[in-house]
C-alpha cells in the first residue's frame, strides 16, 4: 500500500491539495458548526455521505454540491489540503473545544488523491490501529 504517515513541520509551507477539509461521519446538523471553525483557517468545508465511497479524492473535493444522505454511517474523518503547516497544528490544538471527538484526521498526499474514499478510510482506520495497539 502506498502513502504513509509521516510528520508535518510547523512552517510556513501549505500541504498539498485545494484548500478544503473534507469531512464524513458527522451528523448533518455539524456541519454548520465545522464550516464556521474551517472557515477560521481559509478552508471550505465539504461533507460526504456514503454516496461518495466509490468517487477518487480529487473528484470530490471538485464538486460544488454533495450529497450529505448517510453521512454519519461513514466513520468519523477529516481530510485537509491547503492548509499551512503551521496553522494545520493550531487547528489540531483547537479541535477539541468543538466537543466532535476524534475523528480520523489526513492530509491529501499525492497518493491518497488519487484513492477512492473508501479506501482511504479503511487505510486511516488501519492506522489508527496500529498506532493504538
Amino acid at each position: 500500500m502506498k502513502g504513509q504517515m509521516s510528520k508535518i513541520s510547523k512552517g510556513e509551507k501549505k500541504v498539498f491539495g485545494p484548500a478544503k477539509a473534507l469531512v464524513c461521519g458527522f451528523a448533518p446538523a455539524k456541519l454548520p458548526q465545522l464550516s464556521q471553525f474551517f472557515q477560521e483557517f481559509g478552508l471550505q468545508t465539504l461533507g460526504v455521505g456514503l454516496k461518495h465511497k466509490s468517487e477518487l479524492i480529487k473528484d470530490i473535493v471538485n464538486q460544488e454540491n454533495l450529497d450529505l444522505t448517510d453521512t454519519e454511517k461513514l466513520p468519523p474523518a477529516v481530510i485537509l489540503g491547503g492548509i499551512k503547516e503551521k496553522d494545520l497544528h493550531l487547528l489540531l490544538q483547537k479541535w477539541p473545544s468543538l466537543g466532535l471527538g476524534q475523528p480520523l484526521f489526513a492530509v491529501y498526499t499525492p497518493h491518497s488523491w488519487e484513492w477512492t474514499l473508501a479506501y482511504l478510510l479503511k487505510h486511516l482506520l488501519e492506522e489508527r490501529a496500529k498506532f493504538q495497539g
